[in-house]
């Protein structure tokens, strides 16, 4: 079993990081959307801070604004 977070808001992930043994992050469109920042480089952000050995999923599609 993997535990994943479902999220792409870096502190939010950060925090979560420090308190559970967390084997990597998934986002999608609208959760990227939400953070306000471009995709890329939120997703930039995250693998940064999670390395290159966690898991990182980034669901591709349309957003709807």
């Amino acid at each position: 079993m993997k535990l994943l977070i479902d999220d792409a808001h870096i502190e939010a992930i950060k925090k979560i990081y420090d308190q559970y043994p967390i084997d990597g992050v998934t986002t999608n469109p609208s959760i990227l959307y939400k953070v306000g920042k471009d995709p890329v480089e939120t997703l930039k952000e995250i693998r940064s801070f999670i390395g290159d050995d966690a898991l990182l999923f980034a669901q591709a599609g349309r957003l709807r604004c």
